[in-house]
């Protein structure tokens, strides 16, 4: 029984998933996917054969994204399971997680994992919205170098299409790995 929730599942078989030659990092990417219920959102899965991080070579990493482009709300709230089946069908991992996302397509790693909130490393802040874009002197140089200021905004890098240097960005004050 459901409790008057809509619920919805969605399958991904992937063929000859053994011969994968993906390296660490490298996502296989499954088809969009949306459902009556889910108010317009749009989502993919991202399987990381090797691990989605350094530290997790070794391991496969399975993350749920929601698509930038759908036309959802803004921000969307969600309750889901991601399991990992064997090919006679029993799940070889699974894990329950509610979390909130935003039309970016992106969330917070710690909020999946219910993690406390990363730290800055550079002055041992919450890695806020706020601190990355604006707050945080350490990060000027490669404002400026990516955004051409040192003080952006979320409007300016995520209106339609993400800021073509926005990963870059994140990479460069290591939070990439963190959403």
């Amino acid at each position: 029984m459901n409790n008057g929730r809509n619920e919805c599942i969605f399958l991904w078989f992937i063929e000859n998933y053994s011969y994968c030659c993906h390296e660490n990092g490298e996502p296989l990417l499954s088809p969009d996917f949306t459902f009556e219920g889910l108010e317009g959102t749009a989502w993919y899965l991202a399987v990381f054969p090797r691990g989605y991080r350094a530290e997790d070579k070794g391991n496969i990493s399975l993350i749920l994204y929601r698509k930038a482009n759908d036309v959802g709300p803004e921000v969307f709230t969600i309750e889901f399971e991601l399991s990992l089946l064997a090919v006679d069908g029993p799940a070889l991992y699974c894990r329950d997680s509610i979390c909130k996302f935003e039309r970016v397509g992106f969330t917070h790693r710690h909020l999946l994992l219910g993690e406390p909130a990363p730290l800055c490393t550079a002055c041992q802040c919450q890695m806020t919205v706020l601190h990355i874009l604006i707050e945080c002197q350490q990060f000027n140089h490669q404002r400026i170098r990516c955004f051409h200021t040192f003080c952006i905004t979320l409007k300016d890098i995520l209106h339609e299409d993400p800021h073509p240097q926005l990963f870059t960005f994140l990479k460069m004050i290591d939070f990439y790995s963190l959403i």
